[in-house]
C-alpha cells in the first residue's frame, strides 16, 4: 500500500534523531508536503540551522541522549512559543523522569507534546494503515501536531495525558517482554497491566479517570495488536 496524504499547509519540520523512528516521523512530514530537517549527531546539519524557522521541533532520539540534547538545545535556544514532540520512550534510569519531562524542566515555556504508538517504523515505511496518539496539556498543540502528521494511512488521536501516553507507551513493551516467557500469559499480563500503571499512580494518577484510561489502552489494545500478527 502506498501512504496517500492529505492536502495541507507546508510547514517547516525539524525532527532531532536520524535513527529509523526519527526518519520514519520524517516520512510522515514529507508526506503531507512539509519542508523537513533531520538533525543527528553524525549529520552536518547544525543545531542551529536545524531548527532555524521551524515551528515544531521533534525529538525521536534514544533515552540516553535526552538530557544532554536538551541542555545543547537550551544553549542555542528556542523560540516560547516553538512546539516541542517528544517521541521518545524510556526512562531516566537516576531520576525516573519521563522525556517530556526532561524537555519540560529545560523549557518550561514551551507547548509540550508526547508522540507515542502503538505502530512500528517498518509499518510507516511500508505505507501500512498505523495510529498514533499525540498527548499535551495544551489542546491546540495538541491539535497542530496532529495536523501535521494525520494523513489517509495515519491515524492521529489526541488527548490531554501526556504524562500517563508516555508511560503507556514506555511500560507496556516490559508487561509484553515478561508474557512472552511467562507460563501464564493472561495472568500475568493483567497482573502486568497494574504494576506499568504504578509509576503513574504514584504521580497522582487514578486509572478510572477518563483521561487517564490512556495507559490502560496503550497497554492493552496496542499490544494485544501486536500478538496478532
Amino acid at each position: 500500500m502506498t501512504l496517500t496524504s492529505n492536502p495541507s499547509e507546508s510547514k517547516v519540520l525539524t525532527i532531532l534523531g536520524g535513527g529509523v523512528w526519527g526518519l520514519a516521523i520524517a516520512s510522515l512530514g514529507r508526506l503531507k508536503n512539509h519542508r523537513v530537517k533531520v538533525w543527528s549527531r553524525r549529520g552536518d546539519l547544525s543545531l542551529e540551522e536545524a531548527i532555524d524557522q521551524s515551528p515544531v521541533i521533534v525529538m525521536a532520539i534514544a533515552m540516553k541522549g535526552v538530557q544532554d540534547v536538551a541542555t545543547r538545545l537550551n544553549a542555542v535556544g528556542v523560540a516560547p512559543e516553538t512546539i516541542l514532540v517528544s517521541a521518545t520512550k524510556g526512562l531516566d534510569p537516576t531520576t525516573w523522569q519521563t522525556p517530556s519531562q526532561i524537555w519540560h524542566a529545560t523549557f518550561p515555556e514551551n507547548p509540550m507534546v508526547v508522540l507515542s504508538g502503538p505502530n512500528l517504523s517498518k509499518e510507516i515505511d511500508q505505507g501500512l494503515p498505523t495510529a498514533t496518539v499525540v498527548a499535551s496539556e495544551d489542546i491546540a498543540a495538541a491539535a497542530t501536531v496532529q495536523n501535521l502528521f494525520a494523513s489517509e494511512s495515519f491515524r492521529v488521536y489526541t488527548n490531554t495525558d501526556r504524562l500517563g501516553t508516555e508511560l503507556g507507551g514506555t511500560l507496556k513493551n516490559v508487561v509484553a517482554i515478561a508474557v512472552g516467557v511467562c507460563d501464564c500469559p493472561r495472568a500475568k499480563c493483567t497482573g502486568g497491566t497494574h504494576h506499568a500503571i504504578a509509576p503513574r499512580n504514584h504521580s497522582g494518577w487514578h486509572p478510572f479517570r477518563r483521561s487517564s484510561r490512556n495507559v490502560l489502552w496503550l497497554i492493552r489494545v496496542g499490544r494485544l495488536t501486536r500478538h496478532l500478527h
